[in-house]
């Protein structure tokens, strides 16, 4: 075993710990908040910014932040500095102010819209998975969160290898001392060659493969 092996074992254990303590259920609770406030959030963000438009005038507001904000010409004394500010109420600037605004506004609303949905899905699995963190259910979900993140880390693992191995490779290749010390380590660890498995069954798996 070589410095990458123990770097790599150290990366498991506390990945493991952490899987351990919180559970299979609150990670897989974490996922599945997440992933359905992502989709909420994509769906229906158009929908907020609409809404926060015809309530609140937000749009509208944001669009004449963003003219006062916008740099002027430094022309001095010049008689047509005088005439700048009528460059705003142009309809092709406020079209232009419009559409940022709105950009900033539907942005502003996706990431509301996935705190609030993703927190709130968070609370509700919190309280339905109380009952099954105690006892022998509980020993069974500190176990199974224990091998979920051990088995997502060892897959981010083969991924980050797989990837950058032709590159290191290449790297060494070329005489680049940095990549040819990378890639001693890589060849004389133990635990590379089950990762190059792992990521060549995933390639396989996906239908990536060469």
């Amino acid at each position: 075993m070589n410095g990458l092996d123990y770097l790599l074992l150290v990366w498991l254990a506390i990945s493991a710990l952490r899987g351990f303590f919180q559970g299979f259920l609150a990670i897989l609770g974490g996922l599945t908040s997440s992933l359905i406030a992502l989709l909420g959030a994509l769906i229906y963000r158009n929908d907020l910014a609409l809404y926060l438009e015809k309530e609140f005038s937000l749009q509208t507001i944001l669009a004449h932040f963003i003219a006062d904000k916008l740099p002027q010409p430094a022309l001095g004394g010049s008689p047509v500095s005088k005439f700048l500010p009528v460059l705003k109420t142009l309809p092709v600037v406020q079209e232009q102010l419009a559409g940022l605004a709105q950009l900033i506004l539907v942005a502003v609303s996706f990431l509301l819209l996935y705190i609030i949905i993703s927190r709130g899905l968070q609370l509700v699995w919190k309280i339905l998975e109380t009952p099954f963190r105690h006892g022998f259910l509980g020993g069974i979900d500190h176990l199974a969160g224990l091998a979920l993140m051990t088995g997502k880390e060892i897959l981010i693992m083969a991924v980050v290898l797989g990837i950058s191995y032709p590159f290191i490779k290449s790297g060494a290749g070329m005489g680049i001392s940095g990549f040819i010390k990378v890639n001693g380590f890589i060849d004389h660890s133990q635990a590379a060659p089950y990762l190059f498995t792992v990521f060549a069954s995933l390639e396989k798996l996906l239908g990536l493969g060469v």
